[in-house]
């Protein structure tokens, strides 16, 4: 059987404007290295819309010695600073959030604000381009060094970093992160103004900014890539506004500490994320202005999130949509989910090409034939795993219950399901699966009845437990996860879980306001499922048909490309997932000799309900040098992403080493971020005075709808 695929994934990304690339002068003076950026600005209301820029010149310099003795400050200056200090009170404010610090010498407390973050992007078919900028102010008399912990979408290349001080802009440079780490290092105690962006996970971030000098504004932008994900009919563009306080197991050395806001250093752990207490405001307001430029036919764009509002400029159909967050929904505190529906039937399959002479990289986006849904049901047996940790308590654990009621009804005569439940430790409802009928669904009631949410999250457990369940060989049995993912052992887990899964699928359902979209999409991906959101307020019966359908139903497997008489090469992902109702799977790949490639003729196959099936897709090639930039960074993010998966069943420290070695040579030789790299920028053209200060972190918000308070 054929089907005849239209293009999606980029869309008809002809259409999107990149921003300019910066440029570089290299030089030695004094036995030190001199390079001189490109420093655009950004000034415009839409990242892409735009280019970047201004084309004044700014000196990056790498300071002469890291034993640099920091300048005295001025008479002058010292009695500006101490005058400035005296004018302000340094009583905590409650409820203020952002920055707090302690004077050094007074013992008493400043609030700093992160006075605000502006998201601007502009969207094109399933590809965001998008520039955060959060703006800092010191508000007394001694410089600091300010560190905050913020999350970006996990499927995000980082590409660009700006700090603007006043009417100058310095563009970062990406470097090797152990290298970037020893410049600012070696900058802060010079009393240069300098800025370090490095990964902690795909998505959570450290940014870091020395010699802020008292009564002096920044701002730090950066700019990312990433692709829409396809979820039940819609292409759904996220942006995570806080990290949630993860659980990290006893003897871990490499977790995500938690504390509470003025706490920070207790954790014991290399990343930490003050939290204010429940309820309490963090002072950082959020601007979002999204610019929708697909050029295709939508039937609804909407967020279920937050309040917004839309500018249609032409209409649904074809036209130019901008949506901006309404100024009453500004808290930084939970997920931006934004749904974008295609009019009509949806599509099937689409590839873009792009480059420039032979050199041709390609997106290829499959979302899974209609008819899919329509193939004979499998009996299964669920067995749902419960977060009952005590991030989970209130909403969170309300939603899933109310969900897991559903699911039992959702589930047909035939069916099986089995409960686990999980937080130090974790139980099932029995030993053996639990049929479909009256008897059984009074079990599931109860027990559902009985469950608390307390304790912390090992998860481990729960998946040690679910897998390790007796089988019943008459029906296939799905697992099915729901938590809002707070750990910081995601590999750890995503190990285990590929280790021992066998033929099981599994699936996984993100709980609460801003759950860890890492963890959860990784977990479906080892797992061969699929992960969806339960928000607070959203439909929990609609939720679990789709996912019982999902579940039902075969997906297409065995996925194989053939590209005819053209030769691709650096295909990722590496291994093929499977392509699951409701769900998209997107390739990229790099074309040799591929002048004149289109895509058109690429065929994929597969087999679903036990037949082989068959996709033809359709193709359009981009000849813009920027939209050809941007398939290349979505393609070496993509290497990078596979990369960290093919490490995950490294089975050496040799091993393990190579593949971080390739994904940093993948991220410096395309000038993205990853957990090997870094952007690092110096401003050397002006000097602060004295040493550098006093180190404030960036207190967080508890995501919404969780009763999580840090111990004080």
């Amino acid at each position: 059987m054929k089907w005849t695929g239209i293009v999606v994934g980029l869309g008809i990304l002809a259409a999107f404007a990149f921003g300019g690339c910066a440029y570089r002068v290299e030089s030695r003076v004094g036995g030190q290295a001199l390079q001189s950026m490109g420093a655009p600005g950004f000034d415009s209301r839409y990242a892409g819309s735009e280019e970047l820029g201004r084309d004044e010149d700014e000196l990056w310099i790498v300071p002469r010695s890291p034993d640099a003795i920091p300048p005295r400050p001025t008479p002058q200056q010292a009695e500006q600073q101490a005058a400035l200090a005296d004018g302000i009170e340094l009583d905590e404010l409650p409820g203020c959030g952002g920055l707090v610090a302690e004077a050094p010498g007074t013992g008493r407390r400043v609030v700093l604000p992160l006075e605000r973050t502006d998201v601007k992007g502009t969207i094109t078919g399933a590809l965001g381009d998008v520039s955060v900028t959060q703006r800092f102010t010191n508000p007394y008399g001694s410089k600091i060094e300010a560190v905050y912990v913020f999350p970006l979408p996990e499927n995000g290349a980082v590409r660009d970093f700006l700090m603007t001080i006043g009417a100058r802009t310095i563009r970062g440079v990406v470097r090797e992160r152990a290298e970037a780490e020893r410049m600012y290092a070696s900058a802060k105690r010079a009393g240069k103004v300098a800025a370090l962006l490095t990964e902690e996970r795909p998505n959570v971030f450290t940014q870091r900014v020395a010699n802020l000098e008292p009564g002096k504004t920044i701002d730090v932008t950066l700019r990312y890539l990433h692709g829409l994900r396809w979820v039940d009919d819609a292409f759904e563009f996220t942006f995570p506004m806080v990290v949630g306080p993860r659980y990290t197991p006893k003897g871990s050395a490499s977790g995500i500490g938690a504390v509470s806001a003025g706490a920070s250093g207790t954790s014991g752990q290399p990343v930490e994320v003050p939290y204010l207490r429940v309820g309490e405001r963090s002072g950082n307001d959020v601007s979002i202005a999204l610019r929708i430029a697909s050029g295709l036919d939508y039937a609804a764009i909407e967020s279920r999130t937050h309040a917004v509002r839309l500018q249609r400029l032409g209409g649904l159909a074809n036209g130019v949509v901008d949506v901006e967050l309404e100024a009453r929904d500004h808290l930084a505190n939970k997920d931006f989910v934004l749904r974008l529906q295609p009019a009509g039937s949806g599509a099937r399959a689409g590839l873009v090409a792009g480059g420039t002479g032979s050199e041709r990289f390609f997106q290829l986006t499959l979302v899974p034939p209609a008819d899919l849904a329509s193939t004979p049901r499998t009996p299964i047996e669920a067995v749902f795993v419960v977060d009952c940790s005590g991030s989970m308590a209130g909403a969170p654990l309300d939603t899933v219950k109310r969900a897991l009621y559903a699911a039992l009804y959702a589930l047909r005569p035939g069916d099986a399901f089995q409960f686990v439940q999980f937080n130090q430790q974790a139980s099932t409802l029995g030993d053996t699966p639990i049929p479909v009928d009256a008897r059984g669904l009074e079990i599931g009631r109860a027990w559902l009845h009985g469950l608390v949410a307390e304790g912390g999250t090992e998860v481990l457990a729960g998946v040690r437990a679910a897998i390790g369940l007796p089988r019943d060989p008459s029906r296939e049995r799905v697992v099915c996860f729901l938590t809002d993912g707070h750990v910081a052992n995601e590999e750890e887990i995503l190990r285990e879980i590929r280790l021992r899964r066998d033929d099981l699928r599994v699936h996984a359902f993100g709980i609460g306001s801003a759950p860890n979209r890492y963890l959860l999409e990784e977990l479906a991906l080892e797992g061969r499922g699929a992960a969806a959101w339960l928000r607070e307020g959203a439909d929990p019966g609609r939720a679990m048909e789709r996912f019982v359908e999902r579940a039902s139903h075969p997906a297409l497997a065995d996925l194989e490309l053939d590209f005819g008489r053209w030769r691709v090469r650096d295909v990722y992902p590496s291994t093929l997932p499977d392509l699951v109702p409701g769900r998209a799977v997107v390739i990229t790949g790099r074309v040799e000799d591929g002048e004149g490639f289109d895509g058109s003729g690429v065929v994929v196959r597969g087999r679903a309900g036990g037949r082989r099936r068959e996709l033809v897709v359709g193709g359009r090639t981009l000849e813009n040098g920027a939209l050809a930039d941007a398939l290349s960074w979505l393609w070496a993010r993509a290497r990078i992403a596979d990369l960290g998966w093919r490490a995950r069943g490294a089975v050496s420290d040799d091993e393990r080493r190579a593949f971080a070695k390739d994904i940093q040579r993948t991220a410096l030789e395309h000038g993205l971020l990853s957990a090997y790299t870094a952007f690092i920028a110096v401003d050397s053209l002006s000097q602060t005075a004295g040493d550098h200060g006093y180190t404030v972190p960036v207190s967080a918000p508890v995501p919404a709808g969780m009763r999580y308070e840090t111990q004080r």
